[in-house]
């Protein structure tokens, strides 16, 4: 790659390129850039910064449009990647991402569920959140969808072949707000 990068998204486009998005360095520092990955010539090209692509932890997804929306994992914006005229544009339907270590994956039906995370920033209370989103990408409308039983972050959401969603492992809390592994899941019905 041109940039050195950890924590970063890779979306694979009907092109059969691949998309790298944002991401860290080793310094923690984030890295607002993006690149293609032809697997052709085995070579990468920059595409562009969106307005600051996303930092760590962030999530990308191939919408049904072809686009592919990037998210930011700590916290406040979503962006648009359209791969045939290599442009960046801000998604202004809401969809935030805005929760570090939320997970979300993209249903059957085109929408993406968002689910869990945590909320605040190391010094103050850090607290894990058990809410859920869906994101219409046609339509642009982000609507809650309730929550999970345990509050989580780090987690997997996967779809499984009779369209529920399985939510597995992370992280939860305790009443004192100290953090710890769970090992317990849950399923989702769209």
């Amino acid at each position: 790659m041109n940039a050195a990068r950890e924590s970063h998204t890779a979306t694979l486009l009907p092109s059969g390129h691949v998309l790298v998005a944002g991401g860290g360095n080793m310094t923690g520092t984030a890295v607002a850039s993006a690149e293609l990955y032809d697997p052709t010539t085995g070579t990468w090209t920059m595409t562009g910064s969106a307005n600051g692509v996303p930092a760590f932890g962030g999530f990308a997804g191939l919408l049904s449009p072809g686009e592919v929306l990037v998210t930011n994992g700590h916290g406040g914006y979503a962006q648009l990647y359209n791969p045939s005229t290599s442009t960046w544009t801000n998604d202004n339907s809401g969809h935030t991402g805005g929760n570090q270590g939320q997970a979300v994956t993209l249903l059957g039906t085109g929408m993406l569920l968002t689910c869990g995370g945590t909320q605040g920033v190391y010094p103050r209370k850090i607290t894990a959140i058990s809410s859920c989103d869906l994101f219409d990408p046609s339509t642009s409308n982000l609507v809650s969808t309730g929550s999970m039983h345990t509050a989580r972050d780090t987690f997997t959401l996967t779809v499984l072949p009779n369209g529920q969603v399985l939510a597995a492992g992370g992280e939860t809390q305790d009443n004192k707000g100290n953090f710890f592994y769970t090992n317990s899941a849950e399923l989702y019905t769209p």
